[in-house]
Parts: C-alpha cells; sequence; structure tokens
C-alpha cells in the first residue's frame, strides 16, 4: 500500500536570514545595519571578521566608504598625480582620495595636506554624504558647513549617531551614517539606495532580508570535517552560527545537515529540517525533474545534483522507494538522506485520526488515517491497514518505515513539570538544547515560539503534549497545549448566549452556543454545537479572547479580566504599583465616549492617560504565560 505523508509545512518562510537580520517593519538592530553595510560592500570586516566598532576611522579610510558608497562603488587604481604632500601616488588610499576630493566630497587643508591618518570628524562626514546627495557648496548661501548640518538633520542622517560635529567618528558611527544615508532622499528626489540596487520593503526601509539573503552561498550538505572544506576556510572564533533559524554552535552542526554561508558576513546558517516518505512522481518528466511528489507533498528541486538524483537517467531512485530528504532554506529539498530507510521516524501529537476509505489504494479498503503534526510545525498524514486501533486528539505517537510499511505506535511519556528558564537553559532537571524546537498548539492552529517566551513559566502535564530527549539528556522538542495564549484572536464579546441542558433521553448531548464578537475591527458572528465554554449568558460589551481552528470553528473561548491602567509602556503598562506585560501584539480600542462603539487605534496613540481613560484586559498571569491582550481607551473629554 503507498503511504502518504500531507506535509504542509510552511518551510518557504524560514528564510535564512530570520535570525541574523531585523524583520521588515521594525527597527534594524545594528548587527542588521552592520550587516547591510558589508552586504553593499562600503565596509568589510577585519579579518578576524569582526567590525571593530569602537575604531576610530581615519580621513583616508573615510574617503575609500565614500567611493564605496557612491553610485558607480569601484575600485579606483593609484593616483597618477601627487594631489597632497602626505599623500604620494603609491599610497594603498591614493585613487579613493583622488576620487573623493575630484567629486567634492572631501576636501584638503590649505597648507597642501591631505592628512590621511587624521581621525574623520562629524561634521567632515556631512560634507561627504551631502555630496554623495548631489549637494554642493552652491546650494547653500552664506555658511555652507551650516546648511550641509540643516540636510544631516532634515534627512534623519544623524539617527543611532550621538556626536557633536567636531567629534571623530568610529567605524559604529560610519555603519550607522551610511545605512540611515540609504533610505535618505537626493537633491534630485530619489532614494539614495536605489542607486546601489538596495532593495526597500512596502514601508520604504531597507529590505535587509532580501538583501543579505542574496548576498548568501550554498547549500553546502555537511559532511563529517565539513569546517576544513575550502568554502569554510573563513571561519573563526568570531564567526557567527545560526540552526534552524536560532542562534547556535558550530559543535550543533551534524552531518547532513544542509549549509549556507557569507564569508562577508562571517556568518554560517544550518537547517535540519527533513521529511520521509514514497516517492510517486516527477515533473515536468522523469528525465529531467523540476520537483517532485513524496507522499502526495510536491516539493521543488534545489541543486543540479539532487534533480540527478531523482532523474531515471542519471539517478538510481525508482518511483515507490522510501526516501528521506533534507530541505534547504526555501523549502525545497537539497539533499537525499536515504532510500528505503528503516530507520526514519517521525513524532508529534495526533490532531485527528479515525477509519476511512483509503485514499491511495487502488481498490476500496478500509484504513486507519491518523493526521498529526511534530515540533516544527509540519502536519503529515498516514494511513494503516490496521483498524483495530484510532488515536485520540494530542495523543503522542511516533511514526516508523518497517519494510516499506508504515508503523503508528502511541507513546506514554513521564510527567514533567517545573519552571522553564531561559538563562538557565533549563526545564524540569532536564538541560534545554540550544536548537530546541518549541511549538504551541490550539486546536490544529500552532505556532514555533522562540524559548524567551517561556521564560519563568510554569509547565506540567496539562501543558505538555510531547516532549523529546536527547542521548545528553538535553529537550530538544517541546509541542505544549495552548500554553501562552498568543494563539488567541482578542476582541469584545458583545453577546453570547450558551446552550447547557445536559443530555437528552437517549444520551445525546444538547449543548451549544452563540456569539456576536469584533475582531480585528469587524463584528462577527460565531457558533459552536455540541460544546460550551462557561461563557454563559453575556449581554454587555466584555473584553474575550477565542480561538478558532484552520476552518474557523470555535475550539475555545474565554474572557479577560480587568485591570486600571496608570501608565502606559512600549512593552508594558503599569496598574497601581505593578506591571503587566504586553502581547507582541497586543489589541488596541478607541471606544467613542459614552457609546459602545469600538475602533482599532494604535499603542502609542493612546499612552497620554490626561486625555484618555485607558482599560488593560489580560488572559492569565504571567507565571502561567499570559499577557496583557486588550486595551480600551476612552476620551476624558
Amino acid at each position: 500500500m503507498k503511504k502518504r505523508i500531507a506535509l504542509f509545512a510552511a518551510l518557504a518562510a524560514m528564510t535564512v536570514c530570520a535570525a541574523a537580520t531585523g524583520l521588515r517593519g521594525e527597527a534594524a538592530t545594528q548587527s542588521t545595519r552592520n550587516d547591510v553595510i558589508v552586504a553593499l560592500k562600503i565596509m568589510e570586516k577585519d579579518s578576524s571578521g569582526s567590525m571593530k566598532p569602537k575604531k576610530k576611522v581615519t580621513r583616508a579610510q573615510f574617503a575609500k566608504m565614500l567611493v564605496r558608497a557612491s553610485s558607480y562603488n569601484q575600485t579606483p587604481g593609484k593616483s597618477e598625480t601627487t594631489l597632497f604632500r602626505d599623500v604620494k601616488r603609491t599610497h594603498r588610499y591614493s585613487g579613493y582620495i583622488q576620487d573623493a576630493v575630484e567629486n567634492g566630497w572631501m576636501s584638503g587643508y590649505l597648507s597642501g595636506y591631505f592628512r590621511p591618518s587624521k581621525t574623520i570628524s562629524l561634521r567632515e562626514a556631512v560634507q561627504g554624504v551631502c555630496g554623495l546627495l548631489g549637494y554642493t557648496n552652491a546650494d547653500f548661501e552664506g555658511n555652507v558647513a551650516s546648511g550641509q548640518w540643516a540636510v544631516y538633520k532634515k534627512l534623519k542622517l544623524n539617527k543611532n549617531i550621538e556626536k557633536k560635529a567636531s567629534q571623530g567618528l568610529t567605524r559604529k558611527d560610519c555603519v550607522n551614517l551610511f545605512y540611515n544615508l540609504l533610505t535618505a532622499g537626493t537633491k534630485d528626489g530619489r532614494v539614495y539606495g536605489q542607486a546601489l540596487d538596495c532593495p526597500f520593503d512596502e514601508a520604504g526601509k531597507v529590505d535587509d532580508m532580501t538583501l543579505i539573503t542574496n548576498k548568501i552561498k550554498g547549500p553546502v550538505v555537511a559532511a563529517q570535517g565539513w569546517k576544513s572544506k575550502s568554502a569554510f576556510s573563513f571561519t573563526n572564533a568570531n564567526t557567527i552560527y545560526y540552526r534552524n533559524g536560532k542562534k547556535s554552535q558550530s559543535s550543533a552542526i551534524v552531518v547532513n545537515d544542509i549549509l549556507y554561508y557569507s564569508k562577508d558576513l562571517n556568518k554560517v546558517w544550518s537547517y535540519n529540517q527533513r521529511a520521509t516518505g514514497v516517492f510517486e512522481a516527477a515533473s515536468p518528466n522523469r528525465i529531467s525533474p523540476a520537483s517532485v511528489t513524496i507522499s502526495g507533498e510536491v516539493y521543488e528541486l534545489e541543486t543540479a545534483k539532487v534533480k540527478k538524483a531523482f532523474s531515471a537517467s542519471y539517478g538510481d531512485l525508482n518511483i515507490g522507494d522510501t526516501v528521506t530528504v533534507m530541505m534547504g532554506k526555501d523549502g525545497g529539498i537539497a539533499h537525499v538522506v536515504a532510500r528505503d530507510t528503516d530507520r526514519a521516524v517521525v513524532s508529534g501529537v495526533v490532531l485527528e485520526s479515525g477509519k476511512r476509505a483509503s485514499k491511495l489504494t487502488d481498490q476500496a479498503a478500509l484504513v486507519t488515517y491518523v493526521r498529526m503534526i511534530d515540533s516544527l510545525g509540519h502536519e503529515h498524514e498516514y494511513e494503516v491497514e490496521d483498524t483495530d486501533h484510532t488515536y485520540n486528539k494530542n495523543q503522542p505517537v511516533q511514526i516508523s518505515f518497517v519494510n516499506g510499511e508504515t508503523v503508528i505506535n502511541a507513546l506514554v511519556l513521564d510527567p514533567i513539570n517545573g519552571t522553564f528558564s531561559n538563562k538557565n537553559q533549563s526545564y524540569a532537571g532536564y538541560r534545554v538544547s540550544e536548537d530546541v524546537a518549541i511549538l504551541d498548539l490550539a486546536g490544529d492552529v500552532s505556532a514555533s515560539i522562540q524559548p524567551e517566551r517561556l521564560d519563568g513559566v510554569t509547565l506540567n502535564s496539562a501543558n505538555v503534549l510531547y516532549y523529546e530527549t536527547n542521548i545528553n539528556d538535553e529537550i530538544t522538542d517541546l509541542i505544549l497545549n495552548n500554553c501562552t495564549g498568543d494563539l488567541y484572536q482578542y476582541g469584545i464579546l458583545l453577546s453570547a448566549a450558551e446552550t447547557n441542558m445536559g443530555n437528552d433521553i437517549l444520551g445525546n448531548g444538547n449543548y451549544g452556543g452563540n456569539y456576536t464578537m469584533i475582531l480585528n475591527g469587524q463584528q462577527r458572528q460565531l457558533s459552536v454545537s455540541g460544546s460550551t465554554f462557561g461563557i454563559g449568558t453575556v449581554s454587555s460589551p466584555t473584553p474575550a479572547g477565542v480561538a478558532l481552528n484552520s476552518r474557523g470553528e470555535i475550539v475555545g473561548m474565554q474572557t479577560l479580566t480587568y485591570r486600571p491602567v496608570t501608565a502606559v509602556g512600549t512593552g508594558s503598562i503599569r496598574s497601581s504599583s505593578t506591571n503587566y506585560a504586553l502581547a507582541d501584539n497586543v489589541t488596541v480600542y478607541l471606544k467613542e465616549r459614552g457609546k459602545n462603539t469600538y475602533y482599532l487605534t494604535e499603542l502609542d496613540k493612546i499612552a497620554d492617560l490626561d486625555s484618555y481613560l485607558v482599560s488593560a484586559y489580560y488572559d492569565k498571569g504571567e507565571a502561567k504565560g499570559g499577557r496583557v491582550r486588550l486595551l480600551i481607551a476612552e476620551p476624558k473629554h
């Protein structure tokens, strides 16, 4: 019988830069700004892979940066003439200095000296970037330096630079200056970074993810001694490693991991995302496949080597073989690990199980099917001929392949209880692996979460559906039962009517509920049959949270707890003498004064408590993973 894995993983969303750069729409970190400027080759790291952020920048070095940041971004040759007494034609920066001076970006001193070793001052640097933007001395009346300084401030070229005009600049200052330059408007109205082919997002910010991803090389399959390969000869004590999107160490990389790297950024990314199933088809043909179907799921083939492996002309894989494949950063297959393996296993918890007529056999056959999810958020669906067993929702299971057949086994895990510590990387007496995969699950909706989200949270057997440890007694995988509450949607419950009549004479339950809620600013009608959530009857607006599964059905609902707000911060609110953490996606409503009408607004717009009466609503205590989910602001006047 053919077996099938329905893998609904969003691997394409796992960009290799997720852990290396800031996310779109968020303020770029210093590390991100460093990477962008290095990727554009305006500056570079030293031989040890460090940016040396505190090191002073000389006038000669800044001349090189200006030329590199200019629209023709090239490496000039040596100067053919001696422009200054202290800059000979053989000077290592002579060509850069000549270009910077001839373009009016820098100037020498009246004595005929350039002073290449002198630290560049902010005032001199402002002259240079104003020149890049197309401004000349003729554009400023009176004091030219004052006019250039006004441009510097107006275009916000000073962001993240805290120096006076006369002070010298460090490499960190220069990174920030050129990063700010990318989004600045030129004299003729263009965005400066466009001349450097710098990508921008919808908000007009530097699209660092796209820029840096385009500079990354790979994939490379990790083999024994992978560090000795020439591609990784750049690695050193300062190299930064990531595994599955999280910061890690080189020792975490194992054989068959898929590697990407950037010598300029001095970074290595590794992934160990895999899938096991039956090789069912190739497209557009078996001779030159561009994609393959493995147990019902279609995967793009990422490399020429993998295309050959699945090709009928070059490879030895046959239709019907059980294969294990490794995914690259975009979700395509980057490597075939094995064929006909009996050691591959997939573990997780059940989302749905039952009996049905097989979807996979040529003739009608009754089978047991199990739809499950693993700790990476990948969904799988299997059929087995054994119809004597079904599996309960959220039950931990393990899938293995024995002699070409799929075997499903229920797992019995030891109880696990304790407080999660991100700082100590520990939980319930175990050490937590640096690349631990954590999934929060509500119904069949899930989200991967970072270990820091669980810091200080107490988890017990009711929260933990599945966990896995390695041979070092480190927790490597966790699947949680709606631990964080982040999977709920939060809004205002306008009305609720639940029916709870118990069982009728035939033993059928008479349960259900009808609800009217404002979610994401829109009023919605929701209903449930066969269960209730203890909401009862609601006739006045009540802040609440609701969990909806992938089909839009209600699988959970709860009302929220009120706290008056005495101060509003960026990540928390204060109520009397207690601080309450805000959810990352806290919902904020403006309530029309004296009326039960609500309009979506933003946190920073309601922070003035002299103007607004602000109320906070949270789902549960922070020790249980809770957060302030919703704020309502009503004008005082």
